[in-house]
């Protein structure tokens, strides 16, 4: 395929040049810290020059998934296109309460609070084994 006559992947191309321009000269980059707090580990994500709903967290298994997109909108708000602009896979540790992870969003910037999980036992103890004659 001669790309240079294929006006509609053309067209895609220059949209895609025109969109990448505008995100790396007007999109700052994304913030991303992990901490912790006591036991419990803290995630934080922010990025000033997108809006809330261009990012995404997914727990699948034991990993936070983060990807932030930005959406190009038309004048009704419709998604249009999405471009990557952040993604980042988080393992969650064993002794997370996954049960109990807590998100918010706070002057621009969204925590996510994996929990240790307290009903881990603290001391080494031993397995009974069935059917094992001892």
């Amino acid at each position: 395929m001669d790309f240079l006559k294929n006006k509609k992947a053309l067209d895609e191309f220059v949209s895609q040049v025109e969109v990448m321009n505008t995100v790396n000269g007007g999109i700052a980059q994304t913030a991303f810290n992990i901490s912790y707090v006591g036991n419990d580990i803290l995630v934080e994500v922010a990025n000033a020059s997108v809006s809330p709903d261009a990012f995404t967290f997914t727990i699948n298994a034991d990993q936070l998934i983060i990807n932030v997109m930005h959406l190009e909108k038309d004048k009704e708000g419709n998604v249009l296109k999405t471009y990557p602009l952040f993604f980042k896979i988080v393992k969650i540790p064993y002794f997370v309460d996954i049960n109990k992870i807590e998100a918010s969003f706070e002057d621009g910037v969204f925590k996510i609070l994996l929990p240790y999980n307290k009903n881990l036992p603290n001391q080494p103890f031993r397995i009974n084994i069935k059917n094992l004659d001892v």
